[in-house]
C-alpha cells in the first residue's frame, strides 16, 4: 500500500500540467536569453547565423523564427510566424501546433499518434524592431502526462478494488467471528450442548474451525450426557429401593429407632433429589421462563422469612434494597436467596450480623449477602460451588454440600454471575450475585 501511495503521488505530480510545462518554459526562456545575448554583443547577422546552425541540427527539440523589423521571416524552421492560431499562456508564453509534414525528419512526437507538434514558445522584441521566437516541442511531456494519468487512474482503481475487497473480507470475517462468539456464549449461558455453530461451507479456514468446534461440542455433549445419564440412573435406581426401605421401616422398626432411621433416609433422599435437580438445571432440561421478576420484593420476602430465625440466634439481619428487576424463574431465584440467607444464619455466631442488599450497577442488579462468620479461605472461594464441597469449618453444621452448587447452577442459567469474597468490614463471607436488569415492559 505504501508503494502504491508513492506511485499515485508521483502520478499526481506528473499529471499536473503546470509542473509539466515549468521545465519546458525554463528551457525556452534560457535559450531565448542566450540568443538575445548574442544579438546584443555580436549583432543581428551573427544571431541569424547562430539560429541557422541550430536549425541544421535535426535532433534539436527547439523551434526558431527570426523576423526583421518589417515582419519578414529571415531565419526559421517553422512555416510562418504564429498568429491568431496561437494561444496566449501566462508569463508571455504561446502555444501553437505545427504539422509533422513540415519537419518530416523529426520522429519524436509521432508515437502519440498525432499529426501535429505541440509547441510552447516565447518571443523577444529587439530595439531595432526585429523579433525572435523560440519554441519547444512538448509532445513527449504530453505522452508522459497521458501515461501518468492512465497509470494513475489504473492504480487508483486497483487501490479502490483492494479497499473494497479488504473491507468486504474484513466484514465477512468479523461477522463470522461475532456469530461464532455469540453462539458460543449462548451455549455457555444456557448449557444447551445440543446447539451447533452455523457452518457456511468447507472452502475456508473459518468453516473448518467451525466444523471442528461442532465436533468438539458433539463429543462434549455425548460425554456430559453420559455422565448425567449415569448420575440420574443411579439416583433414580437408588431412590426407589430407599423409598421402599423407608416404607418398611415405618412398619417394622421400633418407634424411636424408626424415626432416627427415617430421618437418615430422608436426608439421603434429599441428596438424590438435589443432585437430580442440579443436573436438570445445568443440562438445560429445566425450562427457565422469561417472566418479569421483582428482585426487591423477592429479597424482602426472603429476609422477612428468616427474621424469626435470626432473632432466635440473637443475630442482626438487616437489608438495604434498591428497586431492581430481572427476567427468569421467580421460584428458583427465591430459593437462591433463601439458600444464601440460610447459610449466613448457620455460619454467623450468636450476636453476629447478616446484611443483604441490592444495588444497580450499569446494566446489572448486584445482590450481596454478607455475614460476620469465620469466612471462607481464599483457596476455597471457587471450590465452595462444587457439589458435596464441605469446608472444615462447616463439618459440624447440618447440610449436604449441595446448596451453593444449586445456587451457582440457577444463577448461571439466568445469565448471571456469582462471586465469593472476604468482607472487609465484618471479616466474614460475602456472596455477590450479578443479574441482568430488565424493565417490566420488556
Amino acid at each position: 500500500m505504501t508503494v502504491a501511495l508513492i506511485f499515485v503521488l508521483f502520478w499526481i505530480l506528473l499529471s499536473d500540467e503546470d509542473a509539466l510545462l515549468h521545465e519546458s518554459e525554463e528551457a525556452v526562456s534560457a535559450e531565448l536569453t542566450g540568443l538575445a545575448a548574442i544579438h546584443e554583443f555580436a549583432g543581428y547577422a551573427t544571431l541569424a547565423q547562430s539560429i541557422q546552425a541550430r536549425i541544421g541540427d535535426d535532433s534539436s527539440e527547439f523551434f526558431y523564427a527570426l523576423r526583421d523589423a518589417d515582419g519578414r521571416l529571415d531565419t526559421a524552421n517553422i512555416p510562418s510566424w504564429p498568429g491568431e492560431q496561437a494561444t496566449l499562456l501566462e508569463e508571455g508564453f504561446l502555444f501553437f501546433e505545427l504539422d509533422h509534414s513540415f519537419l518530416p525528419k523529426r520522429q519524436g512526437s509521432r508515437f502519440i499518434f498525432s499529426s501535429e507538434f505541440d509547441v510552447i514558445a516565447k518571443t523577444h522584441r529587439f530595439d531595432s524592431g526585429a523579433q525572435l521566437l523560440v519554441g519547444r516541442d512538448i509532445d513527449d511531456l504530453m505522452v508522459a502526462q497521458f501515461v501518468a494519468s492512465t497509470l494513475g487512474w489504473i492504480v487508483m482503481g486497483i487501490l479502490l478494488s483492494i479497499f473494497v475487497l479488504g473491507y468486504g473480507v474484513a466484514y465477512y470475517v468479523s461477522t463470522r467471528f461475532a456469530r461464532i462468539a455469540a453462539t458460543t456464549d449462548r451455549i455457555i449461558a444456557t448449557g444447551n450442548l445440543s446447539e451447533r455453530l452455523l457452518v457456511d461451507g468447507t472452502w475456508d479456514d473459518l468453516s473448518k474451525l467451525t466444523s471442528l468446534l461442532n465436533r468438539m461440542l458433539r463429543e462434549l455433549e455425548l460425554r456430559v450426557d453420559g455422565i448425567q445419564s449415569v448420575s440420574e440412573n443411579i439416583a433414580h435406581d437408588l431412590r426407589t429401593p430407599l423409598m421402599r426401605l423407608r416404607s418398611r421401616l415405618e412398619n417394622v422398626v421400633k418407634a424411636g429407632t424408626r424415626d432416627e432411621l427415617v430421618r437418615e433416609l430422608d436426608s439421603v433422599l434429599d441428596v438424590f433429589q438435589s443432585l437430580l435437580r442440579i443436573s436438570s438445571i445445568e443440562a438445560g432440561k429445566t425450562a427457565i421462563p422469561q417472566e418479569y421478576v421483582d428482585l426487591a420484593s423477592l429479597l424482602e420476602d426472603a429476609v422477612e422469612l428468616y427474621e424469626p430465625i435470626a432473632e432466635e440466634r440473637k443475630q442482626r439481619l438487616t437489608s438495604n434494597i434498591d428497586s431492581a428487576s430481572t427476567t427468569g424463574d421467580r421460584n428458583l431465584l427465591f430459593q437462591v436467596m433463601v439458600n444464601l440467607i440460610d447459610n449466613a444464619t448457620k455460619f454467623t455466631p450468636y450476636g453476629g450480623a447478616i446484611h443483604c442488599s441490592i444495588v444497580k450497577k450499569r446494566d446489572d442488579a448486584v445482590l450481596t449477602f454478607t455475614d460476620s462468620g469465620p469466612g471462607i479461605p481464599l483457596a476455597d472461594h471457587q471450590k465452595v460451588f462444587e457439589r458435596f464441597k464441605r469446608l472444615d469449618s462447616s463439618r459440624g453444621v447440618p447440610g449436604n454440600g449441595l446448596g451453593l452448587a444449586f445456587v451457582a447452577a440457577v444463577i448461571h442459567r439466568h445469565g448471571g454471575h456469582i462471586d465469593v469474597n472476604q468482607s472487609s468490614i465484618t471479616g466474614g463471607a460475602q456472596f455477590a450475585i450479578s443479574l441482568p436488569l430488565a424493565e417490566p415492559n420488556s
